[in-house]
């Protein structure tokens, strides 16, 4: 760890690591930022990076790295975090060249639950500059569908069940007082409970054989 401010340097990492944790001062301009192997949390901004170079990962949540060159190597990952749809609220690198190879890299985002209802979607500036190539593969999730847009811009269409925001109410209902549900409480509660005894009931019965033409023994209660 560097103990003060960094500024001008030449920053190479190895392994895993983040720049909070590496440097404890402020970080300036630097000359270049190379990210060898490993993972780097880009969790606290420098200055104006001259040379972004990575051949490992590079992670840079919300944040906005500013630099002169990028050059997205064999095998690179670059990850970002969408938090909000304003611009300051997700991750970008804005820079006059980018280039990404087509070998191996990927492009992965994290989307946090709030940002995009279900099939809203939305258009995300993530490089920003003269951009050659393409990440090779985009992060896929069941919460969101990812696609290419071209020239550093990616579309974002949520995917989020309606089904999966109705449980979660329900659960927030039965956490609550049942002085304070009412007559939700009876209307969704009650009929849950009625369910539940009857297939306690159903699962009593003894087994009875039914022969069907055609067919193989089927056991019914």
């Amino acid at each position: 760890m560097v103990d003060g401010n960094v500024s001008g340097s030449n920053l190479t990492f190895e392994a895993n690591h983040s720049l909070s944790k590496a440097i404890s001062g402020t970080i300036g301009d630097l000359a270049s930022l190379n990210v060898n192997k490993g993972t780097l949390a880009y969790d606290k901004q420098t200055g104006k990076i001259g040379n972004l170079n990575v051949s490992g990962g590079l992670d840079i949540g919300t944040n906005t790295v500013n630099a002169k060159n990028v050059d997205f190597k064999d095998n690179s990952t670059l990850k970002f975090t969408v938090a909000g749809k304003e611009d300051g609220s997700y991750g970008k690198i804005k820079a006059d060249t980018i280039n990404v190879s087509t070998t191996g890299t990927k492009l992965d985002l994290t989307l946090n639950s709030s940002v995009l209802s279900k099939d809203e979607t939305k258009e995300f500036t993530i490089l920003d500059g003269t951009v050659t190539n393409d990440f090779a593969e985009l992060s896929q999730n069941s919460r969101y569908k990812f696609e290419k847009v071209g020239n550093g811009v990616y579309k974002i269409t949520g995917q989020l069940q309606q089904q999966i925001r109705l449980w979660k109410l329900e659960a927030q209902l039965i956490m609550q007082e049942p002085q304070q549900l009412g007559i939700v409480f009876l209307w969704i509660i009650r009929p849950v409970l009625f369910r539940a005894k009857l297939q306690m009931y159903w699962q009593t019965l003894p087994a009875k054989p039914i022969r069907q033409p055609d067919k193989k023994l089927i056991l019914t209660r």
